[in-house]
């Protein structure tokens, strides 16, 4: 979850967010799969698609 933590931090999403993404990652291990290839720089690049992963 740190490497997570940390890169929420990098793309400058708002801290009182972060607790959105990290407990569906904790729920969710295709979440956690898909924040962790983010965190990695694997995708650089979000769609509507993509983005709205972290509000659902």
């Amino acid at each position: 979850m740190e490497t997570i933590r940390a890169w929420l931090y990098r793309i400058g999403e708002p801290e009182t967010e972060h607790w959105r993404v990290l407990n569906k990652c904790k729920r969710d291990p295709d979440a956690l799969a898909y924040f962790l290839r983010h965190a990695g720089g694997e995708l650089l690049c979000c769609n509507g698609e993509e983005k709205n992963m972290l509000m659902t």
